[in-house]
C-alpha cells in the first residue's frame, strides 16, 4: 500500500500517493514510495497511485477523480481506478540509459463534460471547444528514477587447452530458482563477449544482462 501523502487538493482535504514495483522497498513488500528510486534498463515497472486524505488513510475515488495521468518522460498514460479505487501503471523503460534520471508525475483529474485530452490512433489530441469546462486537478505525487545496467564479469582460469568461445555457454541462476542461458554474441542479438583479463594470461567473460534476466531485488550495479 502507497503509503507517503503529498500536494494537497484545492479542497485541501485529498492528497495522492505514487508507489512503484521497483524501490529500494523493504522486504516483503510490493511497493515502494520512496522520493528517488533505482530502476534496471529495461526493466518493466508497475505503478500505482491512491487518493489520501490529511491522515494518509486511503480514500475512494468515487466522485472525487475520475482518471489519472502519469507523465514520463513527455510520454502521456491514462488509467481509470479499479474496483479497489487505485489507479494502475505499467511503464518499460527500454529507452533510459543507465546513469540518467527522469521524473514520474501521476495527476488525478475529475471530469467535467469530455475529458482533455484524448488517444486517437495511437495519438493523444487535447479536445478544444469554448463550451467545454477543463478537467479539475484533484491531486499529484511524483518520483525521481535513476537507471542502472548491471554487469556480469566472470574471470576463466588459464586452461591447457585453448578455449573455443563460440561453442560456449553462460547460465545465470535466479535467486527465487530457475535459470538463463546465454550464448557468445552473433551479429543478429545479444550475447557474452570474452576479453584478456587483467594481466592478459586469463580470459574475462562479460554480459549486460537485460531486466527480464534477472531478479530484480538482487541487482549488482
Amino acid at each position: 500500500m502507497p503509503a507517503v501523502a503529498s500536494g494537497l487538493a484545492a479542497t485541501g482535504c485529498v492528497g495522492g500517493s505514487l508507489a512503484s514495483s521497483t524501490g529500494p522497498r523493504p522486504p516483503g513488500f510490493q511497493w515502494s514510495t520512496a522520493r528517488r528510486q533505482s530502476v534496471h534498463v529495461g526493466e518493466t515497472v508497475r505503478f500505482d497511485f491512491v487518493l489520501q486524505d490529511l491522515a494518509r488513510r486511503r480514500v475512494n475515488p468515487l466522485g472525487i477523480a475520475d482518471y489519472c495521468v502519469l507523465t514520463i518522460d513527455g510520454e502521456r498514460l491514462e488509467s481509470d481506478a479499479d474496483l479497489e479505487g487505485h489507479f494502475p501503471f505499467r511503464y518499460t523503460f527500454d529507452r533510459l540509459a543507465a546513469g540518467k534520471s527522469v521524473q514520474v508525475v501521476a495527476t488525478a483529474y475529475q471530469q467535467r463534460r469530455h475529458r482533455d485530452w484524448m488517444k486517437v490512433q495511437g495519438r493523444w489530441l487535447r479536445c478544444e471547444s469554448p463550451y467545454d469546462e477543463p478537467d479539475r486537478r484533484v491531486a499529484g505525487d511524483r518520483l525521481t528514477l535513476t537507471a542502472y545496467q548491471s554487469r556480469i564479469a566472470v574471470v576463466l582460469p588459464v586452461a591447457k587447452e585453448q578455449v573455443d568461445p563460440h561453442r560456449g555457454v553462460l547460465r545465470m541462476v535466479r535467486a527465487e530458482g530457475g535459470e538463463v542461458s546465454v550464448g557468445p554474441a552473433r551479429a543478429e542479438g545479444r550475447g557474452f563477449s570474452i576479453a584478456p583479463a587483467k594481466g592478459g594470461k586469463a580470459s574475462e567473460v562479460r554480459y549486460e544482462p537485460h531486466a527480464d534476466e534477472l531478479t530484480l531485488q538482487r541487482y549488482v550495479s
